[in-house]
């Protein structure tokens, strides 16, 4: 009768091991989908700061053109910039010693509005930068936009610059990891 209930408890021991190894792979796969997300996100965000910084290239290419001479250039390439997928981009002018919008926004992130966020206007200070700051859009979840900021262009006095604003989250991504599994 013992050999019954040893061979009973010594079955059940030998569950744990794989109940163990299960919860190891479930944790392993959330970790792993979790960091390819967020590599994916840095990469979203790498490639908007290069596309701002060769922006910024190209007006400070030709520093005896006039700021205002830029301005076209600036705000099509800004408003190009926020037609991509969940993408947020814009362009302020100096007006009468206030910023004032000069791009047309698209719908998906129309709504945000950086000057909002007092650590945004505290780190426009700089020529250019990066901030995340958190925002929930209407009837949408809260989310990270990392921001990066530039003032172009740099050989212009500080009040005859453009603030380009462009920002990422994880909605920006389009691509879906293991998205398949």
């Amino acid at each position: 009768m013992e050999n019954v209930k040893t061979s009973k408890r010594e079955k059940f021991l030998l569950l744990i091991p794989f109940a163990l190894i299960f919860v190891m792979c479930v944790i392993g796969h959330w970790y792993i989908l979790r960091s390819t997300q967020s590599s994916m996100l840095m990469e979203k965000y790498i490639d908007v700061i290069e596309k701002v910084d060769m922006l910024a290239a190209a007006v400070d290419a030709n520093p005896a053109r006039r700021w205002e001479d830029h301005e076209y250039n600036i705000r099509d390439s800004v408003e190009f910039l926020d037609t991509l997928h969940q993408i947020y981009a814009a362009v302020y002018k100096p007006v009468n010693g206030t910023l004032e919008l000069i791009s047309k926004r698209t719908f998906e992130t129309s709504i945000y509005e950086p000057f909002s966020y007092p650590e945004f206007i505290e780190a426009i200070a700089q020529d250019s930068g990066r901030i995340v700051i958190g925002y929930t859009p209407m009837e949408q979840a809260r989310r990270d936009l990392h921001i990066y900021f530039r003032w172009m262009p740099l050989y212009a006095e500080q009040g005859e610059r453009f603030l380009v604003v462009a920002g990422v989250s994880k909605y920006s991504i389009m691509n879906k990891p293991l998205s398949n599994y």
